[in-house]
Protein backbone atom coordinates (compact mmCIF):
# COMPACT_ATOMS: atom_id res chain seq x y z
CA UNK A 1 0.00 0.00 0.00
CA UNK A 2 1.76 3.22 -1.13
CA UNK A 3 1.23 6.36 0.99
CA UNK A 4 0.79 9.55 0.06
CA UNK A 5 3.53 12.39 0.70
CA UNK A 6 2.89 14.14 3.79
CA UNK A 7 3.52 17.84 4.51
CA UNK A 8 7.40 18.49 5.27
CA UNK A 9 6.92 19.98 8.68
CA UNK A 10 4.50 16.63 10.22
CA UNK A 11 6.71 14.44 8.56
CA UNK A 12 9.95 15.89 9.99
CA UNK A 13 8.06 15.76 13.28
CA UNK A 14 6.47 12.35 13.27
CA UNK A 15 10.36 11.58 11.73
CA UNK A 16 11.95 12.49 14.42
CA UNK A 17 9.48 10.99 17.39
CA UNK A 18 10.30 7.80 16.07
CA UNK A 19 14.46 8.26 15.56
CA UNK A 20 13.86 9.67 19.75
CA UNK A 21 12.27 6.56 20.41
CA UNK A 22 14.63 4.42 19.04
CA UNK A 23 17.63 6.60 18.92
CA UNK A 24 18.18 6.08 14.87
CA UNK A 25 20.33 8.69 13.91
CA UNK A 26 19.14 7.85 10.32
CA UNK A 27 15.54 8.97 11.24
CA UNK A 28 16.60 11.70 12.96
CA UNK A 29 18.86 12.48 9.52
CA UNK A 30 15.41 12.19 7.42
CA UNK A 31 13.77 14.10 9.81
CA UNK A 32 16.39 17.16 9.38
CA UNK A 33 15.33 16.92 5.55
CA UNK A 34 11.45 17.24 5.77
CA UNK A 35 12.35 19.81 8.07
CA UNK A 36 14.61 21.87 6.73
CA UNK A 37 12.22 21.69 3.20
CA UNK A 38 9.49 22.71 5.37
CA UNK A 39 11.30 25.78 6.20
CA UNK A 40 10.62 25.75 10.06
CA UNK A 41 13.70 26.73 12.17
CA UNK A 42 12.21 25.42 15.82
CA UNK A 43 11.83 22.07 14.37
CA UNK A 44 15.21 22.14 12.05
CA UNK A 45 16.91 23.16 15.46
CA UNK A 46 15.07 20.51 17.97
CA UNK A 47 16.06 18.11 15.74
CA UNK A 48 19.59 19.23 15.39
CA UNK A 49 19.92 19.40 19.86
CA UNK A 50 18.16 15.97 19.31
CA UNK A 51 21.64 14.66 17.30
CA UNK A 52 23.57 16.26 19.72
CA UNK A 53 22.21 14.81 22.69
CA UNK A 54 23.31 11.25 21.50
CA UNK A 55 26.18 9.85 22.28
CA UNK A 56 27.41 9.73 18.77
CA UNK A 57 30.74 10.43 17.44
CA UNK A 58 29.09 13.09 15.11
CA UNK A 59 28.02 14.48 18.33
CA UNK A 60 30.47 17.51 18.50
CA UNK A 61 29.66 18.94 15.33
CA UNK A 62 26.07 18.44 15.45
CA UNK A 63 26.57 20.44 19.19
CA UNK A 64 28.38 23.55 16.90
CA UNK A 65 25.86 23.23 14.53
CA UNK A 66 22.74 23.19 17.13
CA UNK A 67 23.92 25.98 18.62
CA UNK A 68 24.53 27.99 15.63
CA UNK A 69 20.63 27.67 14.56
CA UNK A 70 19.17 28.15 18.39
CA UNK A 71 21.52 31.24 18.43
CA UNK A 72 20.55 32.73 15.33
CA UNK A 73 16.80 32.08 15.87
CA UNK A 74 16.78 33.10 19.74
CA UNK A 75 15.62 29.90 20.77
CA UNK A 76 16.86 29.98 24.42
CA UNK A 77 15.95 26.65 25.78
CA UNK A 78 17.29 25.11 22.66
CA UNK A 79 20.74 26.65 23.29
CA UNK A 80 20.44 25.50 26.60
CA UNK A 81 20.21 21.91 25.62
CA UNK A 82 22.56 22.32 23.18
CA UNK A 83 25.36 23.53 25.46
CA UNK A 84 24.47 20.62 27.55
CA UNK A 85 25.04 18.52 24.91
CA UNK A 86 28.53 20.15 24.42
CA UNK A 87 29.12 19.36 28.26
CA UNK A 88 28.20 16.03 27.76
CA UNK A 89 29.97 15.48 24.81
CA UNK A 90 32.84 17.11 25.81
CA UNK A 91 32.92 15.42 28.99
CA UNK A 92 32.95 11.81 27.50
CA UNK A 93 35.89 12.86 25.35
CA UNK A 94 37.86 13.82 28.56
CA UNK A 95 37.72 17.40 28.21
CA UNK A 96 36.55 19.04 31.55
CA UNK A 97 37.05 22.71 31.01
CA UNK A 98 34.58 22.57 28.00
CA UNK A 99 32.56 20.81 29.87
CA UNK A 100 32.32 22.55 32.87
CA UNK A 101 31.96 25.61 30.95
CA UNK A 102 29.41 24.76 28.93
CA UNK A 103 27.47 23.32 31.78
CA UNK A 104 27.07 26.82 33.32
CA UNK A 105 26.20 28.24 30.16
CA UNK A 106 23.83 25.66 29.73
CA UNK A 107 22.81 26.26 33.52
CA UNK A 108 22.44 30.04 32.57
CA UNK A 109 20.10 28.91 29.57
CA UNK A 110 17.59 26.98 31.90
CA UNK A 111 17.49 29.33 34.59
CA UNK A 112 16.67 32.60 31.74
CA UNK A 113 13.64 30.44 30.43
CA UNK A 114 12.54 28.64 33.64
CA UNK A 115 13.21 24.71 31.56
CA UNK A 116 13.31 22.65 34.93
CA UNK A 117 14.35 19.76 33.87
CA UNK A 118 17.15 20.83 31.60
CA UNK A 119 18.41 22.63 34.77
CA UNK A 120 18.19 19.19 36.86
CA UNK A 121 19.82 17.50 34.39
CA UNK A 122 22.70 20.26 34.11
CA UNK A 123 22.78 20.20 38.13
CA UNK A 124 23.80 16.55 37.57
CA UNK A 125 26.50 16.84 35.34
CA UNK A 126 27.57 19.71 37.27
CA UNK A 127 28.13 17.89 40.86
CA UNK A 128 30.34 15.16 38.24
CA UNK A 129 32.75 17.78 37.01
CA UNK A 130 35.43 19.23 38.81
CA UNK A 131 35.23 22.80 39.00
CA UNK A 132 36.93 25.52 36.98
CA UNK A 133 38.29 28.58 38.09
CA UNK A 134 39.94 30.35 35.69
CA UNK A 135 39.13 30.18 31.74
CA UNK A 136 40.51 27.79 29.86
Amino acid sequence: MAREPAEPRLEAVALHVLGLVGGHVGLLLEALTHARASADRYIEADIIVSLAELDEPAAPSWCHAALSVARQCGYRLLEGRALAARAAAAYRAGDPDTAWHSARLAAQCHAATGHQPGTERIEKLLAVLPTVTSPG
